[in-house]
């Protein structure tokens, strides 16, 4: 019983001690508080210049391309930023890619463009011919693995016929991007395209 109300004794003490400094330190709280809003709004306007920076910095730059030669490697890590990479650097501005690599992320950025960004008006026997040949890269190479080929021409297979049906399908088509870019990254050396018979 001593000791449980030296404990009790203690823990009275410690919270009037608590409040004492809770009294004196009042001001000093209030002034610490104004400090660190003070330096908060400096860092974040610090924050904000510098991301302005790297913006027109990043702008200013102008898209590297690849060369035809050098392995092609994927410094992006989300997978949206990944197919975009390697769109500016593989993919030409106008015509076939000069590699495997290009012309596959070639074919589904163009197919993916026709379903979304044109809602299929320009739906041909070209992007048919495009979305038959894209299997046939995966066995290029460091290949896929013959279930997951078979997978890929399941989903070109559905992609054509959402195209003939006039249907937008979003989600075959970032599986189409996704597949491209997971076969460009088991590939980094530069591969031959394949003889296209699409114009597109």
């Amino acid at each position: 019983m001593v000791k449980y109300n030296k404990k009790i004794s203690k823990l009275h003490s410690f919270f009037i001690h608590v409040f004492n400094l809770i009294q004196v330190d009042f001001t000093l709280v209030k002034f610490l508080t104004l400090q660190y809003n003070v330096i908060i709004r400096a860092t974040n306007r610090n924050e904000s210049i510098d991301k302005e920076y790297e913006m027109e910095k990043h702008e200013n730059q102008a898209p590297l391309v690849h060369d035809g030669i050098s392995p092609i490697i994927v410094t992006e890590t989300e997978e949206t930023a990944q197919f975009n990479q390697l769109w500016s650097y593989l993919v030409p501005s106008c015509g076939r890619a000069k590699t495997a690599q290009g012309e596959l992320i070639r074919i589904a950025g163009r197919v993916q463009h026709e379903f979304l960004d044109n809602g299929g008006i320009n739906w041909d026997d070209d992007f048919r011919k495009m979305l038959h040949t894209f299997p046939k890269y995966l066995r290029l190479g460091n290949a896929f693995h013959e279930d997951d080929i078979k997978s890929a021409e399941i989903l070109t297979n559905l992609l054509i016929v959402a195209g003939d049906e006039g249907r937008i399908d979003d989600f075959l088509c970032s599986a189409l991007c996704a597949c491209a870019v997971a076969w460009v990254q088991q590939n980094p050396e530069v591969i031959a395209p394949l003889e296209a018979d699409y114009n597109r």
